[in-house]
């Protein structure tokens, strides 16, 4: 099992995931940072995990149990995406 993780932040003014794309395999976490300097709620498309606020400085874990293609999205319109292999 691995550990990868995701920075949200605002490089060029705009809100960006850092990497977009992430592909690991089941059973791996992902950490989703949030360097930049207001609160973001990131929303799964499959509703799994469920929405989750970050706050600034803060991180959320998350560990992927199962394959699949996992599509994410920031309240300020960044988005990403984890493909999970078996």
């Amino acid at each position: 099992m691995a550990d990868f993780g995701v920075s949200i932040d605002r490089p060029n003014g705009l809100l960006a995931f850092d990497p977009e794309q992430l592909t690991i395999s089941a059973g791996d976490t992902v950490t989703w940072t949030n360097l930049s300097s207001s609160r973001q709620i990131v929303t799964f498309d499959s509703g799994s995990p469920d929405s989750v606020n970050i706050n600034p400085g803060s991180s959320f874990r998350f560990t992927f149990d199962s394959e699949g293609v996992f599509p994410y999205r920031s309240d300020a319109g960044a988005a990403g995406e984890v493909t999970v292999n078996p």
